[in-house]
């Protein structure tokens, strides 16, 4: 915090991906260890939306997916970080990288806008 602002710290975000198994869900390491407050959890569940919504018009999802703030220890909310945990997913699922030397922060809604 610096006079009336707050700052975050870069943190790295890992998402793994189960194919096979499941039928689309997203599991927020962060929420379910009680690190991740209810505005992240809002976030989680609107980029989860947005995800079903775009590859299950066809077919049935059929993989398991896990999201982790990976050497982070402190509680965490609010949905700025709803993009990165998009990106970090779609990674994953193509089988493609993200440039680490990238920041990606930001909100989306259900629609996938920025």
């Amino acid at each position: 915090s610096y006079a009336d602002s707050e700052f975050g710290m870069p943190a790295r975000l890992t998402a793994v991906i189960q194919p096979n198994i499941g039928t689309g869900e997203i599991l927020d390491i962060e929420r379910d260890v009680d690190l991740g407050g209810s505005l992240h959890a809002k976030g989680m569940l609107i980029m989860t939306s947005y995800l079903r919504a775009l590859f299950s018009q066809h077919h049935a999802l059929n993989f398991s997916a896990s999201l982790a703030f990976e050497q982070s220890y402190a509680h965490i909310d609010g949905d700025s970080a709803t993009v990165s945990e998009g990106c970090a997913l779609l990674s994953a699922l193509a089988n493609v990288p993200i440039n680490q030397s990238l920041a990606i922060t930001g909100s989306m809604n259900q629609l996938g806008e920025v």
